[in-house]
């Protein structure tokens, strides 16, 4: 094993140790899986805890369905600033109001940033289990941009409701 190496396992066998470094280390393991090494923005599907990348070539069909099907409604509530000073660290959350129960129930939440390079950047899967529709995450807007939050219900209706969101400082494209 080469010192590097060494020092790397030395280094999480110490963090190990301890419950709080524990979840520090996990912290640490998840920022790191959710960048995208192409473009600096997460394409990820989060499912009962797991991530996975989001092929490109479903990403603009997806989008599309998701366009025709909608309706805007207030059942879904998004909460974004109106101004973001810093493009590459912007608070979204949405929650939507269902009763969460095996007849009506949020399927999905997506997240989509329509002038970003990658706009679908986030699923995420629910189940009545779940107990509450709701997402809390960071995102990146390249510029000024629309966001819009869709919630796929379980009898395949598809609500949605968007916000204006200003970027003084995009991040960095490169």
């Amino acid at each position: 094993m080469s010192n590097p190496q060494k020092s790397i396992k030395g280094f999480l066998n110490k963090l190990a140790k301890t419950k709080t470094s524990i979840l520090g280390l996990s912290l640490i393991i998840s920022v790191l899986l959710s960048i995208h090494p192409s473009n600096g923005i997460s394409k990820r599907t989060v499912n009962r805890g797991k991530a996975k990348t989001v092929k490109p070539e479903t990403t603009k069909s997806s989008m599309d369905k998701l366009r025709k099907e909608a309706i805007k409604s207030g059942r879904v509530k998004l909460r974004a600033p109106i101004i973001a000073e810093n493009g590459a660290i912007v608070p979204v959350q949405v929650q939507v109001s269902s009763p969460m129960t095996k007849k009506d129930y949020v399927k999905m939440i997506v997240i989509i940033i329509e002038k970003n390079p990658v706009p679908l950047l986030v699923k995420v899967h629910f189940t009545p289990e779940s107990g509450h529709a709701y997402f809390s995450t960071r995102v990146q807007f390249a510029k000024t941009s629309i966001v819009r939050a869709y919630a796929v219900m379980s009898d395949g209706k598809v609500y949605y409701n968007s916000k204006l969101v200003k970027v003084s400082h995009g991040c960095v494209q490169g």
